[in-house]
């Protein structure tokens, strides 16, 4: 190369920092055309030679060349971004109220975003009113999106003409154009009163949201294994209807002082963490007075004294499982994940 097609060179790139370099920019730095620079970009490595490959990454370092994936949207390219969408964390309301919030949907988006940057895809979150969900899909352009825990019905449905690919977390209607991924729950309850009574126990309490006969939803789900678990061996079982939170649970204590209860289900770890807290201040001992179970298994299980049994719903493998049918698209598939107890000094 002359010193003359030097300089234009080392002029070019310099103008092409002073903004964001484009496609076009990094094809002309390469010698190729855009399409090449397309094809190794997308990982579509045997539409060009290797050196040729070698040569177009080159300059995408040297240019500090980002794809601009709201630009390939637009183009009718795949975003590969995915909406991880929670309904009603934050009841529209009371949003100037802290809310409570489950520490599992923060384990739950860390894993899930981990395992899709893994992928190659980009998770966006957002809570709010079921309703207003498809607006905020719809404006983005997003490739997929997992559903967490609905009860409304008319999204999924809306979604399925625009062609979102949707899979449904721990939601136990079907609806057969998406994917499902949830776990066995009735089992996971059936194994936490199983517990109970193994070791003795013979007035339990089932404390969290409030179990309803005709419903499917979670609670509902593990509250009929906790009975199912119970009526095997004639034990009693009763409910106690609470918000899922740290509150909730020490508020739980006195109610299940006050019914002389010795073992209790709850429907989640942080339930089960203030109940511990609220019994140590009545002055009951846990597991000598009152054992207690938790659920979801998570770091807080640890950090009690004394630490927390609980049953882990397998959120590892339900997070891969979720993946999957994101990249491979099953409609009407559903993936069921078995629980597993574990075993701390709580129970």
């Amino acid at each position: 190369m002359s010193e003359t097609e030097l300089k234009e060179t080392d002029a070019t790139q310099r103008e092409t920092r002073a903004r964001k370099p484009t496609i076009t920019d990094v094809a002309k730095a390469a010698g190729v055309s855009a399409a090449a620079v397309s094809y190794v970009l997308n990982g579509r490595l045997t539409e060009v030679s290797a050196s040729t490959a070698e040569r177009i990454l080159e300059k995408v370092r040297e240019l500090g060349y980002v794809k601009n994936l709201a630009a390939a949207a637009l183009t009718g390219q795949r975003s590969r971004m995915i909406a991880v969408i929670i309904p009603s964390l934050y009841d529209p309301q009371t949003m100037d109220a802290e809310p409570p919030i489950n520490p599992f949907y923060g384990q739950l988006l860390i894993r899930l975003e981990h395992e899709a940057r893994s992928r190659g895809y980009t998770v966006c979150f957002y809570t709010g009113r079921e309703e207003e969900s498809v607006q905020f899909l719809l404006q983005r352009n997003m490739d997929a999106a997992v559903l967490v825990g609905f009860s409304e019905w008319d999204l999924p449905n809306l979604l399925k003409n625009p062609g979102i690919r949707c899979v449904l977390f721990d939601s136990h209607k079907h609806a057969p154009e998406h994917g499902h991924v949830r776990t066995n729950e009735q089992k996971g309850g059936y194994l936490s009163a199983e517990r109970l009574i193994d070791i003795g126990r013979r007035r339990l309490l089932f404390v969290g949201p409030r179990p309803l006969p005709d419903s499917d939803n979670v609670p509902s789900e593990r509250y009929r294994g906790v009975v199912r678990a119970c009526e095997l061996v004639g034990v009693n079982i009763e409910a106690l209807e609470v918000s899922v939170s740290y509150d909730a649970g020490l508020y739980a204590a006195q109610k299940v002082v006050d019914m002389a209860v010795d073992g209790v289900v709850t429907t989640a770890d942080i339930i089960a963490a203030g109940l511990i807290d609220g019994l140590a201040r009545l002055g009951r001992s846990v597991p000598g007075d009152v054992a207690v179970m938790g659920y979801d298994n998570l770091p807080i299980c640890q950090y009690t004294r004394p630490q927390i049994s609980s049953i882990d719903q397998g959120l590892r493998e339900k997070v891969q499982a979720v993946m999957d049918l994101v990249e491979n698209p099953e409609p009407g598939a559903v993936r069921i994940i078995d629980p597993t107890r574990v075993l701390r000094q709580s129970a």
